[in-house]
């Protein structure tokens, strides 16, 4: 194993962001692609992910939110207001951070993922994950 694979990587956890009020597609992330949910392949692709310790899912949607439930990821729901066109993201990310610091303080890292990412590699979440335990950046 390679110094940089040995490094100790902050305890991180990734926060897919799925609205169902979408103004393109509404329910995007619940609509059936290649047979299952759009967000499961989302799911999928995240749990790729090493460093990844949990996934959940901010969304203000309950067929959105049953959707992540049907692919084992717990759920943060998240005030309509929140999930407005015209609402930026970082409330909502704010939101979910909030949420999981009551959740598991222990988090050190969130990576927000948005719902509709089927195609991110784990690999690229890595290396986010690892930029940050580098200390190369504070964000990524």
């Amino acid at each position: 194993m390679s110094a940089r694979q040995q490094r100790r990587t902050p305890k991180s956890v990734a926060v897919i962001f799925a609205r169902g009020t979408g103004d393109a597609v509404p329910f995007l992330s619940a609509r059936l692609l290649a047979g299952k949910p759009l967000l499961h392949h989302t799911i999928s692709a995240v749990r790729a992910a090493k460093h990844i310790a949990a996934v959940y899912v901010s969304t203000e949607d309950e067929r959105v939110a049953a959707a992540a439930r049907a692919a084992g990821v717990a759920v943060l729901m998240r005030p309509d207001e929140l999930s407005r066109h015209e609402t930026p993201l970082h409330s909502a990310v704010d939101h979910a951070a909030r949420s999981l610091r009551k959740l598991d303080p222990s988090v050190q890292v969130v990576v927000g993922v948005p719902g509709d990412a089927v195609f991110v590699e784990g690999s690229a979440i890595d290396a986010a994950v690892e930029a940050l335990a580098d200390r190369a950046h504070d964000r990524v």
